[in-house]
């Protein structure tokens, strides 16, 4: 299965979360998963945590991502 990397955003020296897109069994998948080096080097690895969506679902997932920078963001304000 390949995978097209949309995004690889370091977590820290040795993890980071990627976003995906693949294809399985015809249809096209949204990956959201913590990669990790192992720790005796190479590529980085597909960890056990994340999900998988397909495309009708990317909507309300993004919906839901906006309105929570909207609460974090309206947090911060207070906080200043």
């Amino acid at each position: 299965m390949t995978h097209r990397v949309l995004l690889d955003l370091p977590k820290n020296a040795r993890e980071s979360l990627r976003v995906t897109i693949s294809e399985f069994k015809g249809k096209q998948y949204v990956h959201v998963r913590n990669w990790f080096e192992p720790r005796e080097g190479g590529e980085k690895l597909p960890g056990k945590e994340g999900v998988a969506f397909t495309g009708e679902h990317i909507p309300a997932i993004v919906e839901a991502l906006q309105r929570a920078a909207s609460e974090l963001d309206a947090q911060t304000r207070k906080a200043a």
